[in-house]
């Protein structure tokens, strides 16, 4: 199937990346099949994107497994003064978060676009991820794939919820807990223990450019398990407490939740990173000195979990 869209030097690309970050990749032969095809879809798909990461007009593409669907832009959305990063997700939540800090700290201008710091395009894909304790390792991985299908500046988010009661247990592999027990399966599993409090982490890893060293971004919040209380939100949010709230997440309203969340406490440390470092990215955007090698930027963030 893919062949009928790609050419041999096109598949070749694409195993040659896949062989590259094999370790992402699942041990499973069927899994391993989607998974390279989701690789080949998102580089076919990625080719409007390749082409706004080097400053010409761009299309905002959707991406799934199997579809693509791209909308034109018009040539005012990218000026010499802006930031354009690829943010890679397949969590429409998200976006719609990240995109309200951001406007919130004046990076975006919904109504003057062409006035914003960042020109962010959504890239609507699952990264596949490496099977790792630690968050910061499979932020670092997913940026490194990122930046490489968009072919520039890109931005990935990885999110960790920890049970103290279970030595910080689901941790990194809360998504698939969620997916598999729900929330409600998710509060059971600490109904036999005293200690309900957890830890809210959103590691977001920002990629200047290809083979550069991602620089990460770590927000934490801590609180508390409870019964699960329906309301909006996505994923754990009808369970998880902040400390300074009596209702969950899903209980808040999305500015209220922005304000206290982990993901908007590291949206707001890259964008104070973004206006301290702005000249400098967009000169290396201006001239194209972002592609000049492995670890070729050595941008560093200020958070100690750099």
């Amino acid at each position: 199937k893919i062949h009928r869209f790609w050419s041999s030097a096109d598949l070749l690309h694409t195993i040659r990346i896949v062989k590259s970050n094999r370790t992402i990749l699942p041990r499973n032969p069927i899994d391993m099949r989607f998974s390279i095809f989701q690789v080949a879809s998102c580089l076919l798909s990625i080719v409007n994107l390749h082409d706004f990461c080097h400053g010409f007009v761009p299309s905002s593409t959707r991406l799934s497994s199997t579809t693509t669907t791209t909308i034109a832009r018009p040539a005012s959305y990218l000026l010499a003064e802006q930031l354009n990063v690829a943010f890679v997700t397949g969590n429409q939540m998200k976006v719609r978060e990240i995109e309200m800090i951001l406007a919130e700290m004046g990076a975006i201008d919904p109504e003057n676009p062409e006035e914003s710091l960042v020109n962010l395009r959504v890239v609507q894909v699952d990264l596949p991820e490496i099977q790792e304790v630690n968050t910061e390792g499979i932020a670092k991985e997913k940026a490194l794939l990122a930046a490489q299908l968009a072919g520039g500046p890109s931005l990935i988010e990885d999110t960790s919820l920890e049970f103290h009661a279970l030595g910080d247990m689901p941790g990194p592999y809360i998504k698939w807990f969620q997916e598999r027990l729900q929330s409600v399966g998710l509060w059971r599993i600490l109904t036999a223990y005293d200690d309900k409090s957890a830890t809210a982490v959103c590691t977001l890893a920002f990629s200047p450019a290809p083979h550069a060293d991602p620089v990460l971004f770590t927000g934490k919040v801590e609180g508390n398990i409870v019964e699960p209380v329906e309301g909006r939100g996505f994923g754990w949010d009808s369970i998880f407490v902040p400390n300074e709230e009596s209702e969950p997440f899903s209980c808040l309203s999305i500015e209220r939740k922005n304000e206290l969340s982990h993901r908007g406490d590291a949206v707001r440390q890259w964008v104070k990173w973004l206006y301290v470092n702005k000249d400098e990215l967009l000169e290396r955007q201006k001239t194209g000195k972002q592609n000049i090698g492995h670890k070729g930027l050595d941008f560093k963030s200020n958070s100690p979990e750099q």
